[in-house]
């Protein structure tokens, strides 16, 4: 629906400016295309980045703050509760999808891509584990995504006792099972740590 509402937008302000320029005869039929064009896709991508609707819609659930901005056809898989906002995990063609929603007194607001900031990533150092961290703007929520890459389950723990959901991924054509795990974490910090299969994994920021 977000984008959907911004592409109608998008064809109204086109039409519009067609209409407008079409009575003045100085201006050729295609240059008035090309501008007409040119500016309605300026106004789409401007839009894309402002969430409009929160000033007049609150969802009753994460999941569906996430269906409006992603789209309904965009499984959510799991839900990773924050302070100030939550992690919604989605699923489209075995990609995961990651946006992170605001709370408000009453519900949940729309988020967009650059609200979701990448504070770490590591890869490769240890034994083949990914481990992510994301923050959601301005807020001490972090959100910290582990995964083998060699697939199959691990056993996993952090500085803070965190307690880790996971979010099994089967791959028939690999014939392996990938497991994500998931916690949220507040403050993090250069001290921040994670222990996987036994290896210590020292989390800085980027």
């Amino acid at each position: 629906m977000y984008g959907l509402i911004r592409t109608c937008m998008g064809a109204i302000i086109f039409y519009c400016i067609v209409l407008k320029m079409k009575k003045s005869n100085k201006i050729r039929w295609n240059k008035i295309c090309f501008l007409a064009v040119t500016i309605s896709i300026i106004f789409m991508i401007v839009l894309a980045f402002i969430p409009f609707e929160n000033l007049f819609i609150t969802f009753s659930s994460p999941e569906k703050a996430f269906h409006y901005y992603q789209g309904s056809k965009t499984k959510v898989k799991l839900v990773v509760k924050g302070k100030d906002s939550d992690l919604v995990i989605g699923e489209d063609d075995d990609t995961h999808i990651y946006l992170i929603v605001p709370k408000v007194a009453n519900g949940w607001k729309i988020s967009n891509a650059i609200n979701k900031k990448h504070i770490s990533h590591i890869y490769g150092m240890y034994n083949s584990i990914s481990v992510d961290v994301y923050q959601y703007k301005n807020t001490n929520d972090y959100f910290v995504a582990i995964l083998d890459t060699n697939g199959g389950y691990s056993q996993i723990t952090d500085s803070f006792n965190s307690k880790f959901s996971s979010l099994v991924q089967p791959i028939d054509v690999l014939e392996k099972t990938y497991v994500t795990y998931y916690t949220n974490i507040q403050d993090f910090t250069d001290e921040y740590w994670v222990n996987v299969n036994g290896e210590k994994i020292i989390v800085n920021a980027q």
